[in-house]
Formats: C-alpha cells, structure tokens, sequence
C-alpha cells in the first residue's frame, strides 16, 4: 500500500527498488563493467601516451604509464586522434551510464512530491541521479508505459518511475490524477508558438505562421560530421603511402564513401532549410539549398498518427501527411506519442484536415 506523507511543497511519496529479479541484470551489468574497466584503463593508457608524444607532457606517468608503440604519423595522425578521442568518450559516457543503472537497480529510490506549485520528481541511486519538476499545466495525463509511470504533456513525455510494484504505480497514478484534476488546465498556445520543442514557428512569405527546424542542433552535427569527413579525407591520402593492392583499393573506397556521405550530410545539414507551409487543407514541404527549392505539396491534407514497433520493442510514432498520392512524415518519435500528436492537432486545427489517431487511442482524451 502506497502511503503518502506531508513534504515540503505539498504531498510526496517515495518509491524504492524491490523485486529478487532485479539482481539479475545487476549482475549481468557489474560483470560487463569490469570489462568496461579493463578497456578504459587501456583507452586512458592510449589517451595519454597521446597527449604526452604531441605535447610532451609527462604528468601523468605516475598514474597513466605510457603504451608501448609508436604514434601513427604524417595525415594519418588527425584521424588517429580523433577516432581515439571520440571512442574513448563514447566508453567512457556507457560505462557511466551502466554505472548508474546497477546502483539504481540495487539502490534505486525515486521522490515524487506534488502541491500548488507542481510536481517534482528526484531520482536517487545512493546519491541524487537526476531532479526534474513540471508545472500542472504542462501535463496533460498520466499513463504506465513498459513498466513506467509516464507523464504526458504536449510538447513531451516525461518518466516519472519505474520503481516500487505495478499497485504502487497504479495507486500513484491515480493521486497524480486527482490533483491534476484540480488544478487549472492547459494554458492556450500563442499565434506565433511552436507546439513542440522540435520546430520553431515562423512567417512564411506571405505572413503567415510557418514551421521550421531550429538551428542549434543541425549546426553542432553538422559541424561534427564536417569534422569526420576531414579526417576521413585525410585517411584516403594516408592510405596511398601504406597499402598496395588490392587493399589500397578497398580502403580508398571504404574511406572515400564513409568521407563523402559524411561532408553531404554536413553540407545538407549547416546550409539546407527546411520549411513546412500550410493553408486550407493543404500541407506543403520546402526544401532550399545553395539557391535550389524543392517542394512537395499534401493536397486534399490528411493527417494520420502511425504506430510501429522494431525489433527491440521499441515503438515509433510518425505523423504522417497524406494527399495527391503523396506521403510524408512530418515527425517522428520513440516511445513517446506526444510530439507527433500534438503537432498533428496542431496543423489539424490550422489547416482544416482530418486527424486519424487511432493508433494513440489509450492517451486520446488526455493529449488532444
């Protein structure tokens, strides 16, 4: 029986850990975290011995002694020091994360306080993980997902436990909904407001509201995949000094391929804008780069929310335009439908069109 108890901004609720099962995945992640160890001790090994040849810094060789070997040289060198920078973030940002996961499947305690001025939800494992708080007119539902209580709002989802039994979450659920039942509804969106944090409304040429992507996000992957490509590119000259036959052929063109799809996608990404134009029962996507306009035009506009499942049980949600024989996915989302369908209410409001959710039929009521 899940007891509340007074807190400091209203009521809360604590949520631990319980269940035998639980050691197993522990168990599984302490095993594969020392492997994880043993291979971040060789990357920080490498990682210094890398700062050291290039910088001739020798502090860290009471702790950090060096590998043996050579560095690679000449235009090999930047592709090198990348691959190694880059892997060694990557292992290093898993193995906290698994890190995490083990002491929250032992330790696990999640807060869940709400009142007047909101809820708010800590996540502990030994130590505080992660704290999050929504406003009461942000949410528009709660729902249990793969073992989660979920709280819905328009422009996202956000996870509010998996810990304690499926009675603790359900009984908490309902108090969550009590109370957001007598709190003030949804604040109205503005004329000039995005519906969800993936686009951004702007005028079109005729001065009306249009959606666009921002531009922080493309830009910092476009200048990474630039970035890559460089050094691929450089990879494809280090090639020519180090192989001969048949393998100078097949690495010319692996690291040829690899470079040249990395520079496209970072030249689409940091000069290619992508505009989605609406009127009455019509949807139109604009594509302009290096002076070039592509458009595609849903015309009589059908909106549709679509479900689908891969092969890991994830579940994709796409809101799809439909008309003239065309298709496109105006955005997509995994495990969470509220992006999709809120923009799909959103445009379906705007344009007159007709909204088929049906796949979205357990959280209809509470996100529309």
């Amino acid at each position: 029986m899940l007891t509340p108890e007074p807190g400091d901004s209203g009521t809360q609720v604590a949520l631990r850990a319980s269940g035998i099962l639980r050691f197993l995945p522990a168990t599984f992640l302490t095993v594969w975290l020392c492997g994880w160890a043993v291979g971040e001790w060789f990357g920080l090994r490498l990682f210094a011995s890398m700062v050291r040849t290039l910088l001739g810094w020798s502090v860290l060789g009471p702790w950090l002694p060096p590998l043996s070997g050579r560095m690679p040289s000449g235009v090999a060198l930047p592709f090198f020091i990348v691959f190694v920078t880059l892997w060694l973030t990557l292992w290093t940002v898993g193995g906290i994360g698994a890190f995490l996961q083990m002491m929250t499947l032992l330790f696990g305690r999640d807060v869940v306080r709400w009142g007047p001025d909101g809820l708010e939800v800590e996540h502990w494992a030994l130590l505080p993980i992660s704290r999050s708080r929504l406003g009461a007119q942000d949410i528009t539902g709660f729902r249990s997902t793969r073992g989660n209580l979920v709280a819905d709002g328009r422009r996202r989802a956000t996870r509010i436990t998996g810990l304690g039994s499926e009675e603790d979450r359900r009984q908490l659920g309902a108090m969550l909904e009590a109370w957001r039942a007598e709190s003030a509804p949804p604040a109205p969106l503005a004329p000039d407001e995005s519906p969800i944090s993936e686009f951004v409304a702007v005028r079109d040429e005729t001065g009306a509201v249009a959606l666009t992507r921002p531009p922080g996000a493309r830009r910092s992957t476009g200048v990474l995949l630039a970035v890559l490509g460089l050094v691929l590119l450089a990879g494809v000259s280090s090639v020519f000094s180090q192989k001969t036959g048949a393998s100078l052929i097949v690495a010319v063109i692996v690291l040829s391929v690899a470079s040249a799809a990395c520079l496209y996608g970072s030249l689409w990404l940091l000069a290619a804008r992508e505009t989605w134009l609406m009127g009455p029962s019509r949807l139109e996507r604009r594509r302009q780069l290096l002076g070039r306009t592509w458009s595609v035009e849903c015309v009589p506009l059908e909106l549709r929310l679509a479900r689908s499942t891969d092969s890991d049980g994830d579940t994709r949600w796409d809101l799809v335009a439909t008309g003239a024989g065309r298709q496109l996915t105006v955005a997509s989302s995994i495990d969470d439908p509220n992006p999709p369908l809120t923009l799909g209410t959103w445009l379906s409001e705007r344009t007159g069109a007709r909204f088929v959710k049906r796949d979205a039929e357990g959280i209809l009521s509470r996100a529309s």
